[in-house]
């Protein structure tokens, strides 16, 4: 059971419709967000055969020319192997709420949504390479505390700004 990072997602961008488009470039079917549709997994890296153990000293010696046979033609053993390098987290992004679009002078995209282990700053990363007229805005947190809370800035393919924040300040008040 993985240490689960909190992601709370914000795209901003001066332009409704360049917004709507990462919207839809992220989405597949009834996912809100699909790091495949940023950095794409190879299929046959998706082999159950690549990421299972056991059953005896043949099957042991298919499954690892099988896993030599990927890391020759796509630099990993199985899709976990790309996931961590490639997206920085584990698995592709969980539990995920859209909390709409808004307008607050620029236009908003407001995304909730889970990661293993670690925020996915590869994908957001790569994302503001294609959306070059985005800022993205990646606040994390992990369950466990193992890291600080974190606000990512991220624009033009760069890590703009990484500063700490505390949770509180986005908590609303009864008051």
């Amino acid at each position: 059971m993985p240490n689960w990072v909190y992601n709370d997602f914000a795209i901003e961008c001066d332009n409704a419709i360049v917004l709507m488009s990462v919207c839809v470039f992220l989405s597949e079917g009834d996912r809100l967000i699909d790091f495949n549709n940023v950095i794409p997994c190879p299929s046959e890296l998706n082999d159950s055969e690549l990421h299972t153990y056991g059953g005896g000293e043949r099957k042991a010696a298919e499954r690892d020319k099988k896993r030599k046979e990927a890391k020759d033609k796509f630099g990993f053993c199985n899709s976990i192997d790309f996931a961590t390098e490639m997206w920085g987290t584990k698995w592709n992004a969980c539990d995920i709420k859209h909390g709409g679009i808004q307008k607050d002078g620029d236009w908003f995209a407001i995304y909730k949504f889970k990661t293993a282990w670690c925020p996915p700053i590869p994908v957001i990363v790569r994302l503001s390479e294609r959306f070059v007229d985005c800022k993205f805005h990646l606040y994390c947190t992990e369950e466990c505390g193992n890291f600080d809370p974190v606000h990512y800035e991220i624009k033009g393919g760069k890590v703009i700004s990484q500063k700490p924040f505390c949770p509180s300040d986005f908590e609303q008040s009864d008051k």
